[in-house]
């Protein structure tokens, strides 16, 4: 086996992980206790607090830098397990050309 074959070997092993990953986070995110805890309670309802909260107490400079902390906080869960998604979706992309080019290099050494 060529150093190329192996190389896309160890990346699909990789891209597999990514699959894997994204398929936990959608089977978590369909859980109904995921759901109520953090879809409607931490990123709905905590959220519109932290809002509502900011926006009463503009005089206060450090109570008001936890909240859009606490706000930044909640952006940033979201975006780490969206990346997750989007990591996965483009990994499955990524599995099947990297499956070609391993195709092609097989064939090429038949010759």
């Amino acid at each position: 086996m060529s150093n190329e074959s192996r190389q896309l070997e160890d990346y699909i092993k990789t891209q597999e992980e990514a699959i894997k990953k994204h398929e936990a986070l959608t089977r978590l995110t369909q859980n109904a206790d995921f759901q109520l805890i953090f879809d409607e309670m931490y990123f709905d309802d905590y959220a519109k607090g932290l809002v509502f909260n900011l926006a009463s107490v503009k005089e206060n400079k450090e109570q008001h830098q936890d909240y859009v902390e606490e706000l930044e906080a909640i952006g940033r869960v979201r975006a780490f397990l969206s990346s997750i998604g989007q990591t996965g979706n483009v990994a499955r992309a990524q599995i099947q050309a990297a499956e070609e080019q391993l195709e092609e290099l097989r064939v090429e050494g038949e010759d």
